[in-house]
């Protein structure tokens, strides 16, 4: 064996080591209660929700170490359902309401997604129900949604999908994503995604990389970038391009650590604990000056089997 191959494997071989020693788990279950409260300006608007949701996979998918890390690109079929239940007070008058105004709503969705060979077709189901009090117009509703997916394997690791968003009264709109995965060794790998609309005129960019430092950590960098150009009728008014990065540190397969920043000087940090390899808590805080100051924080447990 050469010099060189020799050179080669002394530094491959710690990775080998730390890649094949980590143990995947598998869950085909994820059940998630969330609830978070989020204030706008100097108490203008306030705002709290809980949400239920639950999604099952027909197969087994596996962590790739981390216990809430999995493959960037999902092809196993699943179904889902959640409810979320939302409370908003406003403290300013607007043309709809008079001030000191509140509303409630809640929120039921429905739906699933199955790949049959490369082809993937999803579905799903909407109903708002909402009421406001002390309001002028517009004081209650209960709006319907409907959404189709269209989808394609080109290969593991390219996803192209066509969706349209059907509202019961209104006009279809359709917006089209792309996934990429690039896989660089058995674990590691750089995601690309972008989505647009119909008119393309609405540009979303992200990518996320995982990397296993170790057998025990692993790190995720990631960001996304919006190019909005959307017009609101003969509007003129450009809307600033928006960028989040973010990255996040798994100090186990149970505990981790995350920080975003954006350019609108918007910031957010968040942890994440298994207390086994079924359940975890996450605790959450986000804060952007975008117009107006907004401060949200949140807490999710989650059970996945």
């Amino acid at each position: 064996m050469s010099c060189m191959r020799l050179i080669n494997l002394a530094f491959l071989l710690p990775a080998i080591l730390s890649t094949s020693s980590i143990k995947a788990e598998t869950y085909q279950s994820f059940s998630t209660i969330n609830y978070s409260e989020s204030e706008y300006g100097d108490n203008l608007t306030n705002t709290d929700s809980i949400s239920l949701a639950t999604q099952y996979y027909f197969d087994k998918r596996s962590s790739l170490g981390p216990f809430n890390e999995f493959d960037y690109i999902n092809t196993i079929s699943s179904v889902a359902i959640s409810y979320t239940k939302s409370n908003l007070e406003t403290n300013f008058p607007s043309p709809y309401q008079i001030n000191n105004s509140k509303s409630e709503s809640d929120n039921y969705t429905i739906g699933g997604e199955w790949f049959v060979d490369d082809f993937l077709v999803g579905a799903s189901y909407s109903r708002l129900n909402w009421e406001t009090n002390n309001c002028v117009t517009f004081c209650d509703g209960q709006p319907e949604y409907y959404r189709a997916t269209l989808g394609y394997l080109l290969s593991d690791d390219l996803l192209v999908k066509v969706n349209a968003f059907i509202p019961e009264d209104g006009d279809t709109t359709y917006t089209f994503d792309v996934n990429y995965n690039w896989q660089l060794n058995q674990l590691d790998y750089v995601g690309f995604g972008y989505n647009s609309n119909e008119d393309f005129d609405f540009h979303h960019l992200s990518a996320k990389y995982f990397m296993a430092l170790s057998s025990e950590s692993f790190l995720t960098l990631g960001g996304s970038y919006v190019i909005n150009n959307i017009k609101i009728g003969s509007s003129n008014i450009k809307v600033d391009d928006v960028w989040v990065a973010n990255i996040g540190y798994y100090f186990n397969q149970a505990t981790s650590i995350s920080a975003n920043y954006g350019n609108d000087d918007s910031y957010g940090l968040s942890a994440n604990h298994f207390f086994n390899k079924n359940y975890s808590l996450g605790i959450y805080y986000h804060t952007s000056r975008w117009a107006e100051d907004t401060n949200s924080i949140g807490a999710t447990f989650v059970a996945q089997f």
